[in-house]
């Protein structure tokens, strides 16, 4: 087995969109910058406050495989074209296995 040790660190981020059109955007601007090696997209249904108001939507979920490398970078990304005024963005570290870990890191600007 090989050591999970090689390369960057990878980074899961998760943000999400108030539709398709916009979450099949920005994913395809994250991918075309090479700031992602994967993003999944799920439709899912949001329930939280906002302006001091309970809101409730659909809205699509979007998950981004990256690493340690491009996480700035990725973020401004974002942050400039995110549909939202403050958007969701949550991001932790993650282990993968070696062969996934390479790919991802192959498949992104380092």
């Amino acid at each position: 087995m090989k050591k999970n040790a090689e390369g960057p660190n990878l980074i899961l981020l998760l943000t999400s969109e108030k539709n398709e059109d916009n979450a099949q955007k920005l994913c395809l601007a994250i991918l075309h910058s090479k700031l992602a090696a994967c993003v999944s997209l799920n439709n899912i249904k949001s329930l939280y406050w906002w302006e001091g108001g309970l809101q409730d939507s659909c809205e699509v979920q979007i998950t981004v495989k990256t690493n340690t490398i491009n996480l700035g970078k990725l973020i401004a990304l974002i942050k400039e074209l995110h549909s939202y005024e403050l958007p969701e963005i949550l991001y932790w570290n993650i282990s993968a296995e070696q062969d996934f870990k390479d790919w991802i890191n192959k498949n992104i600007v380092n």
